[in-house]
């Protein structure tokens, strides 16, 4: 029988800066969302005025993340959530 190579033992080969731009970069955006005036307003004040900004900026952080994957996999020649045949 042959051994046929399967999505899981593909190897791709990321740079180092594109891995630490994921890894560390993205969490510090968290973090530094978590910083700024509609997170500490909502969460620490209580105060309901910042409701859509608190949330419009989460979701802003979450597509940019999910965009920043797809471009930095297809970057390398990895179909993200697409057919690859």
């Amino acid at each position: 029988m042959f051994k046929r190579e399967t999505d899981s033992t593909f190897m791709i080969t990321l740079p180092l800066w594109k891995v630490m731009l994921v890894l560390v970069g993205l969490p510090a955006f968290y973090i530094a969302n978590s910083l700024m005036p509609w997170s500490i307003g909502l969460l620490r004040r209580h105060d309901h005025a910042f409701f859509l900004q608190f949330w419009t900026s989460i979701a802003i952080l979450h597509w940019g993340s999910v965009a920043l994957v797809v471009v930095t996999a297809e970057a390398v020649g990895q179909a993200v959530g697409r057919d690859r045949s």
